[in-house]
């Protein structure tokens, strides 16, 4: 046979590796290396004396040539030929008898060998190596066989075991078992030989079922493992995780699979996270990792940390307003530490500014649905709960838009009275509507009949109650030229026909002699300047075109009546402004600009302002009204802000255009308020922190500030 030059170094590595730290029991007394012996019966005698003394398990390692010999196969030594290995060879067969006499010692064989065979007959080389290996193995049932396959022998012809067997029993496997049974040994050559590309030429491998989990080597990987983690689990108990985790990393380099390491690590890698993030004030980040770490492990040391941040983050909320989030946390440490006060008052505050946030988003809903009443109601709950100014402000805003609102009530009332009356009245028919002229004519002819009747009659008694102050049968004979039909014609009569000395009116008193000497009394001279003629009564407005001897002058009241009656009937700008120059103080001067405003906007279409008048461009009773009220009244719809309508009150509170400019400061204002309604519609349906910072620096006291600052501070929660 060829030298094989490998043989000498494969035996001397797999020589070092028969000691206990590779394999279990094995010690230098119980090593028997025979290397390049000739003589096939010394090879005999010394492998039936190791399996005589072989206590449990007997190991032989064969590296050299195999051949096929009439359907055997032979081990054999330096000096055999092809022709006589039947001579000086050994076949598996007496290596099988040799090695089993011993019956309760397990027999581990392997056979690192050559093939001396052409190409060609590789498959069958590999096929008889199969069965020879069951065939012999089936002699002995506590025999294992482990050959190096035909098949890679074919293209090598070297041995291929020694190379992985080394390997393997120096480095140990990722398997949670401190020994290597043989078939993983088997399993690991098999991967070995896939590696290398050859999964078709996997070692041949025979194992009785009693001795498949035969534990044969020490898995040098998992014990290196066992080691580290153990030193890593004195750091973990004493809570010195930042000791312990890259001792569990090493062991992991050993074995990857181990639970309760994975399991470990990962439950550091949250702790010293956390740590980290509790340390830069990452309160959030840090509760979430003690939170995971808890998961895997529950220890004390974990609980604590993970409470220490709920304060902490408790706090944060708390002194940010974010009172919802704080009320959670504070509730979980108020249950863990029933005894602290601290944590108790916290959350009784947060459930009283919840409280307090609920009310104020309750009235400001009330408030922008104008139910006032109800929002007001909010806001005084609200505001017992603590101070606040812009609540109080709502509260007096309430209270006017309520006052507002119910004189506009009265004024829309009255508008729409008028409105329907005059729809009513649109909608009757031609014929009813000349009927109803008809009645109308008839009744306006009535009551003008009426009340000249009653004017003649009170003239008739003012008239009599003058003259009885002038008594003279003269003025007795006027009264019955005026009055002919009087109700005292019959009283004047009589007294006009006796002497002046005998009329009762005097009560015995004559005129003062100075009338005889051509002095008038101012009876007389009333009288003398009024002749029958101008005294004849026409109608209701003829009998009130000036004074006469039966008509004193009108009171003030009357008067101020009168004139407006007369202006309403008339309804022009040149009757509206004769009232107003005559009455400036009286209760009906706003209605009259009202009503020269609204005569105006009929002409122009357009909305009527105070006019400026310009010397001349009026006529004197104009030009009197147009005085610095006007003036600024003019500048102040011009303007048309809160703030001119505002001053314009300042200085005329119930004067001239009061009314007007309270209505126009209401409309104003609901107009901001749909405004910012919009405003807080875009912002929330962009929902950004720019939009509602931008909304909270144009509404510093909006109605949804509170809402504002709540979402910003969770969008910054978010964000961080």
């Amino acid at each position: 046979m060829p030298a094989l030059p490998l043989v000498a170094s494969q035996v001397e590595a797999f020589q070092r590796m028969l000691t206990p730290t590779y394999l279990p029991g094995a010690e230098e007394t119980g090593r028997v290396n025979l290397l390049n012996v000739t003589d096939n019966t010394r090879i005999k005698e010394e492998l039936s004396r190791a399996a005589e003394q072989a206590p449990d398990v007997l190991l032989v390692y064969y590296v050299g040539y195999a051949l096929f010999r009439r359907s055997q196969w032979y081990l054999t030594t330096a000096n055999s030929t092809s022709a006589q290995v039947h001579v000086n060879g050994i076949s598996l067969a007496e290596l099988a008898g040799t090695i089993g006499e011993s019956e309760h010692t397990a027999k581990v064989i392997v056979l690192d060998c050559a093939y001396l065979h052409t190409p060609e007959a590789g498959s069958e080389l590999w096929q008889y190596a199969h069965e020879e290996l069951h065939r012999t193995g089936d002699l002995l049932k506590n025999v294992c066989f482990l050959m190096a396959s035909p098949k890679d022998a074919a293209y090598q012809r070297e041995p291929r075991l020694a190379a992985p067997l080394t390997k393997l029993l120096e480095g140990g496997l990722r398997k949670n078992s401190v020994h290597l049974q043989l078939a993983d040994i088997h399993d690991f050559l098999y991967e070995q030989f896939r590696l290398a590309g050859k999964a078709t030429a996997a070692p041949l491998f025979y194992i009785p079922a009693d001795m498949v989990k035969l534990e044969l080597a020490n898995n040098l990987k998992y014990i290196a493992f066992l080691e580290h983690k153990q030193a890593a689990d004195r750091y973990f108990e004493s809570e010195n995780f930042a000791a312990a985790q890259p001792i569990y990393e090493r062991a992991q380099h050993y074995y990857d699979t181990d639970d309760d390491v994975n399991a470990k690590t990962r439950f550091i890698s949250f702790v010293l996270e956390a740590e980290k993030q509790f340390a830069q004030g990452q309160f959030a980040q840090a509760k979430k990792n003690y939170e995971l770490a808890h998961e895997l492990f529950d220890l004390a040391y974990v609980k604590q940390k993970t409470e220490q941040v709920i304060g902490q983050m408790a706090e944060g909320y708390f002194n940010t307003a974010q009172y919802e989030q704080a009320k959670a946390h504070y509730a979980r440490l108020a249950a863990t530490y029933p005894a602290d006060t601290f944590f108790a008052d916290r959350l009784r505050t947060c459930l009283h500014e919840l409280k307090y946030g609920e009310l104020i988003d309750s009235a400001d809903e009330y408030y922008f649905r104008f139910d006032f009443e109800n929002a007001l109601g909010c806001y005084r709950e609200a505001l017992a709960i603590h101070e606040d100014r812009r609540t109080k402000r709502r509260m007096e805003e309430c209270a006017q838009l309520m006052d507002k609102r119910a004189t506009l009530r009265e004024q829309l009332e009255a508008e729409i009275g008028k409105r329907v009356k005059a729809e009513v009245e649109q909608q009757f028919n031609a014929q009813f509507a000349e009927t109803e002229q008809a009645r109308l004519a008839e009744l306006t002819l009535a009551l003008t009949q009426k009340i000249q009747a009653e004017t003649r009659a009170d003239i008739d008694q003012r008239a009599w109650e003058l003259i009885g102050q002038q008594t003279s049968p003269e003025t007795y004979r006027l009264y019955c030229q005026l009055f002919p039909q009087g109700q005292h014609l019959a009283q004047a009569t009589e007294l006009a026909r006796q002497p002046t000395k005998q009329c009762p009116a005097e009560n015995g008193k004559h005129r003062d002699n100075g009338a005889s000497n051509g002095h008038q009394t101012d009876a007389d001279a009333w009288l003398d300047g009024h002749n029958e003629v101008g005294l004849v009564e026409t109608n209701a407005a003829s009998e009130f075109a000036g004074p006469s001897i039966a008509e004193p002058a009108p009171t003030e009241q009357s008067s101020e009546e009168i004139l407006w009656d007369k202006a309403l009937k008339e309804s022009t700008v040149a009757s509206f402004l004769a009232y107003i120059n005559q009455t400036e103080e009286s209760a009906h001067i706003a209605e009259a600009y009202y009503q020269i405003g609204q005569l105006r906007h009929q002409e122009t279409q357009e909305p009527v302002a105070a006019p400026i008048i310009l010397p001349g461009s009026y006529s004197t009773e104009e030009e009197q009204i147009f005085n610095p009220e006007e003036l600024l009244w003019h500048q102040t719809v011009k303007d048309h802000t809160l703030e001119g309508y505002q001053a314009y009150l300042t200085q005329y509170p119930n004067r001239g255009h009061a009314d007007e400019a309270r209505s126009a400061m209401l409309r104003l204002q609901e107009s901001a308020k749909m405004d910012e309604i919009k405003d807080w519609e875009m912002v929330t349906s962009t929902d950004t922190l720019e939009a509602y910072k931008a909304y909270i620096s144009k509404y510093p006291f909006g109605n949804y500030y509170a809402k504002a600052r709540f979402r910003i501070a969770k969008l910054e929660a978010e964000l961080a």
